[in-house]
């Protein structure tokens, strides 16, 4: 368990508090300092332009409490940004990130319309998850054909945006905004099992997947979109 390695590490002074605050500058930005959007684009790029610019670039919006992004960035086969709006859930990523020693991850504390639409580069992001999103309303507050527009021209040709929820009616609204614009995506969709990867001999959960398995339930649900390019 991430939280529990953390409070451990803490105890035994293996890493204090000190240790975030110091690497933070490199590791960590976020939209609620006021910076101007220009600031905050350098920054981001400064950060990306330090990490491995051979390896693909992985985006989890909407990455909750990390626990499914640190896993697969810690492969350490691409380079992967996770992009949360709620401080303390970004915050508590980046303790996991120092304590786990996860280099290839960067954290950004903002709103996804923001970063897909103000702060990626065209055609520089390979995939883009979003995994059990909190639906406001009816539908989701972000998820809009402009959102979409931002997703399509940050994706490389081929590209795929990946969605899994647990909320069917959710799936439905989504699928509705995608497909008001079928020249952006290719669609595919369907009922997802389990999603646990293996690290070490040993069956890795997510959050939701231990949730969703305590319940007995089996089913959520999965959108993946593949990026169609101008001209094809």
């Amino acid at each position: 368990n991430f939280i529990q390695r953390v409070v451990v590490e803490r105890k035994e002074g293996k890493i204090g508090s000190e240790t975030s605050l110091r690497n933070m500058p490199r590791l960590y930005v976020s939209s609620s300092n006021n910076l101007h959007k220009r600031e905050l684009r350098k920054t981001l790029s400064e950060m990306l332009g330090a990490m491995d610019a051979e390896k693909p670039l992985h985006v989890e919006i909407c990455a909750g409490s990390g626990e499914w992004i640190l896993d697969q960035a810690s492969s350490g086969d691409a380079n992967w940004v996770a992009v949360e709006h709620r401080f303390d859930r970004a915050h508590e990523i980046l303790t996991k990130r120092d304590v786990l020693g996860v280099e290839n991850l960067l954290v950004l504390n903002m709103d996804a319309t923001l970063f897909c639409s103000d702060m990626l580069r065209s055609q520089s992001v390979t995939s883009m998850f979003l995994r059990f999103p909190e639906p406001v309303g009816p539908g989701s507050s972000f998820f809009k054909p402009s959102f979409l527009r931002a997703v399509h021209r940050s994706l490389e040709d081929k590209g795929t945006f990946h969605i899994v929820t647990d909320d069917s009616n959710l799936l439905d609204s989504y699928l509705k905004v995608v497909k008001a614009s079928p020249a952006l995506f290719q669609t595919r969709s369907g009922a997802l099992k389990s999603e646990g990867r293996r690290r070490e001999g040993a069956k890795v959960l997510s959050y939701f997947d231990q949730l969703w398995q305590s319940k007995g339930f089996q089913d959520r649900h999965f959108l993946q979109l593949t990026k169609i390019s101008r001209g094809s």
